[in-house]
């Protein structure tokens, strides 16, 4: 296949065909991705290598898998993109912790790997979006024996800009006390309290499994929205 597109095997070959494909010149392709024009002139000549931040910023400009610029996998995944626009839902995949147990049917592709930190997060956006899923009782248990694991986990996830923590149950259900646990509703509600405010995190009641896929289905979209515009402003585009 790679041979019927004039595609020579490397990431830098992928790269180049991407830009071609895009229908833009070096000068526009490069500001499209956030590089300068002098920036993919010396790449270009020197045969440099391609890092994996800049294959993110072509998929999420162009459409073009980050992975298959990188590995030559997945090209049929590239086919038909929407050149030099935002790819959209169909080009995003939510990588899911190999520890979730019960993992959420999310609106988008899904993959599984480890994560050092939160449940869910974005390919290509690893170091920007974090999410952690709690059922109610995975959150008491985390007000009670597993408070220091949690908090630390919290600490963690404040270098993430986009951070949020998704509870598969209902605010009223956690104050009227409708768990396993002889924790006071009260005490419930003072600790999301204090941790919203010490760990500058955001904690959503989803009321149910399906609401909350639903939630993190459309926070990862937005994420990407937003650092696709991003890339536009860096590229003055």
């Amino acid at each position: 296949m790679m041979e019927e597109l004039g595609i020579s095997d490397g990431p830098l070959e992928r790269f180049l065909w991407a830009r071609r494909k895009s229908g833009l010149n070096a000068k526009e392709f490069a500001k499209s991705v956030g590089m300068t024009p002098s920036g993919f002139h010396n790449m270009t000549a020197r045969r440099s290598r391609v890092s994996p931040a800049l294959a993110n910023s072509v998929e999420l400009v162009h459409g073009i898998r980050a992975e298959w610029i990188m590995t030559g996998e997945g090209m049929e995944d590239t086919i038909g993109r929407q050149q030099g626009r935002f790819a959209g839902e169909e080009s995003l995949v939510a990588i899911v912790d190999t520890r979730e147990q019960r993992p959420l049917a999310l609106g988008l592709n899904q993959v599984r790997a480890t994560l050092q930190t939160g449940d869910y997060t974005l390919r290509g956006l690893e170091d920007q979006v974090c999410v952690e899923r709690k059922s109610l009782g995975d959150l008491v248990g985390c007000m009670t024996s597993g408070r220091e694991r949690f908090e630390r986990e919290m600490q963690r996830m404040m270098a993430f800009p986009q951070r949020v923590v998704v509870v598969e149950s209902s605010f009223g259900e956690m104050s009227r006390g409708e768990y396993r646990s002889q924790l006071p509703g009260l005490t419930a509600i003072n600790t999301v309290a204090s941790w919203t405010g010490r760990f500058e995190m955001p904690f959503i009641f989803a009321e149910n499994r399906d609401n909350a896929a639903k939630y993190i289905t459309h926070f990862m979209v937005a994420a990407a929205k937003r650092a696709h515009q991003r890339l536009k402003l860096l590229s003055g585009g």
